[in-house]
């Protein structure tokens, strides 16, 4: 798990999305958006970079870490073939919603600190106050209450706070399983058979194989 992670914006993303903002600085500066060079790492103007550079694929569009990524305050990265993870989120209000196919790919979790806790089932609460504090929650210990107050966050050169990072890397050991499942029939709780939005598009190429059967 990584606390308070970039978010690097694939580029799918980036042609979709992104590339109509090109030389916008006020856009990238709203979205705490920077772009580097893929080569070198090194950063480069907004200004300088066209649509057409942006489309070349050589420039990495990235999202600084803290309040406001998409990506939340933390994510729980997995081996997979399709580049997702399970992630916090900075648009919680969604979970508040029936329709909650927003995402990308990626799967968001409504209790991120709650998942970490599961995680780390063994970490002391002193660890535990450090993802807090990293996290922007409030902190359940007085080591970490004391650290609170005799640390203020720093601040970018443009003022905006940055997040207190105690912790940045948590690695799971041991490695727990992690399935992913999609039904879009499946009983509830009462054991009544619910359908489901097929967000994917999956019922429709299974009854392409199938129909010639029926």
């Amino acid at each position: 798990m990584q606390i308070n992670p970039e978010w690097n914006i694939p580029q799918s993303i980036v042609n979709n999305d992104v590339l109509h903002h090109a030389g916008d600085s006020s856009y990238f500066a709203r979205h705490r958006y920077y772009i580097a060079e893929r080569a070198t790492g090194k950063k480069v103007a907004i200004r300088s970079v066209s649509r057409d550079m942006l489309a070349s694929g050589k420039y990495r569009v990235s999202q600084d870490g803290g309040r406001g990524n998409s990506l939340g305050r933390i994510v729980f990265r997995f081996k997979n073939n399709f580049s997702v993870y399970l992630h916090d989120t900075s648009t919680p209000g969604f979970f508040q919603n029936s329709w909650r196919g927003v995402s990308h790919g990626c799967v968001r979790v409504q209790r991120p600190f709650d998942l970490a806790h599961f995680l780390l089932d063994d970490a002391d609460e002193w660890t535990l106050d450090k993802i807090r504090i990293s996290m922007d929650l409030a902190p359940e210990t007085e080591q970490g209450r004391e650290y609170i107050r005799t640390h203020e966050p720093e601040e970018n050169e443009n003022g905006r706070k940055l997040p207190r990072k105690l912790i940045s890397y948590m690695p799971v050991k041991p490695h727990v399983p992690l399935y992913i499942i999609y039904y879009t029939i499946y009983p509830d709780e009462n054991g009544q058979i619910q359908t489901y939005p097929d967000v994917y598009g999956y019922d429709k190429s299974v009854w392409n194989y199938l129909k010639k059967y029926i």
